[in-house]
């Protein structure tokens, strides 16, 4: 988890705007699927098992929702940035409890 947020290729002014796919096979980003239904702002990007996706004007909105799966190439789960960021400190907090 500490590995996806510090790679997160994006900059967000609120990083519930920005999710995480942690993939289930290999990705092939589907580029043109993604322009065909990104809104202006939307930015996609894969690396390394993850895709990110920034939908600045809400991802609950998005037409991309829907089809991260099919954009992605792979079946995933996704998480906003800000859930976790939040983890990362829960997991920090629970080591130095230890």
């Amino acid at each position: 988890i500490r590995r996806a947020v510090t790679a997160c290729p994006f900059a967000p002014a609120e990083p519930r705007l920005v999710h995480a796919g942690f993939l289930f096979g290999p990705e092939s980003l589907d580029r043109p699927l993604f322009e065909r239904f990104a809104a202006p702002g939307d930015e996609v990007a894969a690396a390394q098992g993850l895709l990110w996706l920034h939908t600045p004007g809400g991802f609950g909105r998005s037409k991309l929702a829907p089809r991260l799966e099919a954009i992605a190439g792979a079946p995933l789960t996704a998480r906003n940035l800000s859930s976790l960021g939040k983890l990362v400190q829960m997991l920090d907090a629970r080591e130095e409890t230890r």
